[in-house]
């Protein structure tokens, strides 16, 4: 598998964003800000979450929680 698709793709774990994106724009339409304000929070915090993602499957990796032969924190098809 192509490490660009495993890293854009599937370590950011895209299927959290929904629920994440609704409570940021739920919580400034509440506050009444500007649109480009609300988008602005919406890109960066979709930046971060999915950095936050994929470091901590890096971490995984790097300290060995992910190894084939030990316990896992998930299974992963890379």
């Amino acid at each position: 598998m192509n490490k660009l698709y495993i890293h854009l793709v599937r370590l950011p774990r895209w299927f959290a964003l929904p629920g994440a994106l609704c409570a940021i724009w739920l919580g400034f339409a509440l506050f009444g800000a500007p649109g480009w304000i609300i988008a602005l929070t919406m890109l960066s915090s979709a930046t971060v979450m999915a950095w936050g993602h994929s470091a901590n499957t890096f971490l995984d990796w790097m300290t060995g929680i992910d190894q084939e032969d030990g316990p896992t924190s998930k299974p992963k098809s890379y």
